[in-house]
């Protein structure tokens, strides 16, 4: 299995978008075999998206022409043996969410995922997925 983790900032988005973004997501990557889950806090979006290489690297050149985010920056990338996110093809964490399970990790009141090392992108991700 193959893995991208990424941060970008929210450009042209509304609240409504993510219900968009989450019905493409969830058809697209159920085609796929694709699962991932995916963070909006405070103006950016943190995804990971786990599947076979080619899926994913396809899957992610159409991530980065979406118009909805913009500054996307690479946090992890590269083979995984462990899915974090087994049960579902495309999760959703909320900023109340972010503020119960995030906050504690990152011990920062301003979250900028561009700072993120990349095994706390992966433990904030994995706790996520534990709690959903």
């Amino acid at each position: 299995m193959y893995q991208i983790v990424y941060a970008s900032k929210a450009s042209k988005f509304s609240f409504e978008e993510i219900n968009n973004i989450l019905t493409d997501s969830y058809v697209n990557n159920k085609n796929r075999g694709i699962k991932g889950v995916l963070l909006y806090a405070q103006g950016f979006f943190v995804q990971c998206i786990i599947g076979n290489k080619v899926d994913i690297q396809q899957t992610f050149e159409r991530i980065k022409k979406d118009k909805r985010h913009e500054d996307i920056v690479v946090i992890v990338s590269g083979e995984v043996e462990e899915l974090l996110f087994d049960d579902w093809t495309m999760s959703y964490v909320n900023e109340d969410a972010y503020r119960t399970l995030v906050e504690p990790i990152v011990k920062n009141e301003i979250f900028n995922p561009y700072f993120l090392e990349p095994k706390v992108a992966l433990e904030v991700l994995k706790q996520v997925s534990l709690h959903l």
